[in-house]
């Protein structure tokens, strides 16, 4: 499997890096690009030649992957999960088998009744816009230290905690939800899953070119996030980083889990 890393400069195929340099070459030439210009904003001489300069990007990789990473807290079993399935894009089904799973692992252990609260609550209760935004999605970001280096809180809340948005945002509507959300991120570790998807699945509302330009030229904030509508089979998870992984980002502090100052 040929998996490219926007961060392993020296190790991109021969025509990705040509390209990529030519894009550079172009992205200097244009004085909108300032020194101080987020690689997300680069910009080529028309508004057209940069989606012209996507298509052709992406098509390099026809057969070949990106490094994606989804930050994410697992429980043991759900560790195993991923292993033996890959990772899926959130939809009813999985959600609320994850939570049968959790009921049948730590219902002895947990009030089962508090566990039964989570399916009905969180976001993709709240409104139209809540469940459209969520389902049917898988997001990641790449490359991984540039990532986490930038993007402080709004990455590490995810390894904080349990259960994506769609469940731990459910802390927010009462603290008996907050109480067992708690249990449950206690139970389960902070991991980083490494997987190779395909550029021409991912969203478009950023350009994978303009994260290469700012890896290969020195460009600042040269990472984003990116979401894919196709989950990823098990033979495409490359890795699971963990904290004591020599690949787990550097600069992130002591996790802080939510509540943790609650009483249970």
């Amino acid at each position: 499997m040929d998996v490219v890393d926007p961060a392993a400069v020296d190790r991109w195929p021969r025509d990705t890096r040509e390209f990529v340099e030519s894009l550079v070459v172009r992205c200097r030439a244009n004085p909108r690009n300032r020194p101080d210009t987020p690689s997300h904003e680069l910009a080529l001489e028309r508004v057209d030649a940069m989606f012209e300069a996507e298509a052709l990007f992406r098509g390099l990789f026809s057969d070949r992957y990106v490094s994606l990473f989804h930050a994410t807290r697992l429980l043991p079993h759900g560790e195993a999960s991923v292993l033996s399935d890959g990772l899926l894009t959130l939809s009813e089904e999985h959600r609320g088998a994850r939570l049968d799973q959790v009921i049948q692992t730590y219902g002895r252990d947990l009030p089962t009744d508090r566990l039964e609260r989570l399916r009905h609550a969180g976001p993709l209760t709240w409104n139209s816009d809540h469940r459209r935004g969520r389902l049917g999605v898988l997001c990641g970001v790449t490359p991984l230290q540039d990532a986490f280096a930038a993007a402080g809180d709004g990455m590490t809340v995810f390894l904080e905690n349990w259960g994506g948005e769609s469940f731990y945002w459910a802390a927010e509507e009462s603290a008996e939800l907050r109480s067992i959300l708690r249990s449950l991120t206690t139970r389960s570790r902070p991991t980083i899953v490494e997987v190779a998807v395909e550029p021409a699945g991912l969203n478009r509302y950023t350009n994978l070119w303009q994260i290469f330009v700012g890896q290969l030229d020195g460009w600042e904030q040269a990472w984003h996030e990116f979401q894919t509508r196709t989950n990823v089979p098990r033979e495409r998870v490359l890795a699971m980083i963990y904290e004591s992984s020599g690949r787990w980002p550097s600069g992130i502090g002591p996790l802080r889990l939510r509540g943790e100052d609650s009483s249970p």
